[in-house]
């Protein structure tokens, strides 16, 4: 099976980009994004903050992490 993916080229970067996330996934039409991450990244806390400003917004959203190593 293929699968064509389509990624907006949208790219925030700086001081308070994420708080600009839930605002873009909702003109993106996103309504269950997923945050695809690693374990470091997960043990310092951002994905969950980053979770939590989608959340607030309204938008349900969960977080995936390779627990390998």
């Amino acid at each position: 099976m293929i699968a064509d993916i389509q990624i907006p080229p949208i790219m925030k970067v700086g001081a308070g980009a994420v708080f600009e996330v839930p605002s873009i996934l909702g003109r993106l039409g996103c309504s269950r994004p997923l945050i695809v991450t690693d374990a470091f990244l997960v043990g310092q806390g951002f994905p969950a903050k980053l979770r939590d400003k989608i959340i607030e917004s309204g938008i349900t959203c969960e977080i995936s992490n390779d627990r390998r190593g």
